[in-house]
């Protein structure tokens, strides 16, 4: 229950008023109509913005799998709210269960779920519109707190290595260290 208000309350902080706009790298359709624009975006190796360029970030295709299920089953505003209350939900799970396998009793792990949640640097991502990055953060948390575990399950640690995709500093170490420990 605790790790739902938890969540709840940092996605209420984003989405409370809208759709996020007019910030640094916020990018997230207004309207259905743009959803396909926006996994055209997402998937391709070309940006299009100025002059064009590589996309360094073609990885992101694997979020836009997901987001434009969510997009046409809910709305734009619908799988905003779905996508922010993943990631709180992965991230307090994720916090949450590497607390307990290291001894400390619930009030205490709920307490550093908050603390993995709201701290400077998930803040600052969330303003400057960096969701690729939070993801790859709790997918990097569930996949260390899976290995915590006496028998980690393999599917649950492959699909936290994927999820780390979209970010290369993340998943770089994350399939490492699933190699290193032959997951």
């Amino acid at each position: 229950m605790a790790s739902c208000v938890l969540a709840a309350s940092f996605t209420l902080t984003i989405v409370s008023h809208g759709i996020p706009a007019l910030r640094h790298d916020w990018f997230w359709p207004s309207e259905s109509l743009s959803r396909d624009q926006v996994f055209l975006t997402m998937a391709d190796g070309w940006r299009g913005q100025g002059i064009g360029g590589v996309n360094p970030f073609v990885n992101n295709y694997l979020l836009a799998a997901l987001l434009v299920p969510l997009q046409a089953l809910f709305g734009a505003y619908g799988a905003l709210v779905l996508f922010w209350f993943a990631i709180g939900m992965a991230i307090v799970t994720a916090a949450r269960r590497l607390a307990l396998a290291f001894g400390a009793n619930d009030a205490a792990a709920i307490i550093i779920a908050a603390c993995s949640l709201c701290n400077p640097w998930t803040y600052s991502q969330v303003v400057a519109g960096h969701g690729a990055m939070l993801v790859a953060f709790a997918a990097t948390m569930l996949l260390v707190s899976e290995m915590a575990r006496p028998a980690p399950s393999a599917a649950l640690c492959a699909c936290a290595v994927a999820g780390t995709l979209p970010q290369l500093q993340f998943f770089m170490p994350a399939l490492l260290a699933a190699v290193a420990l032959g997951l």
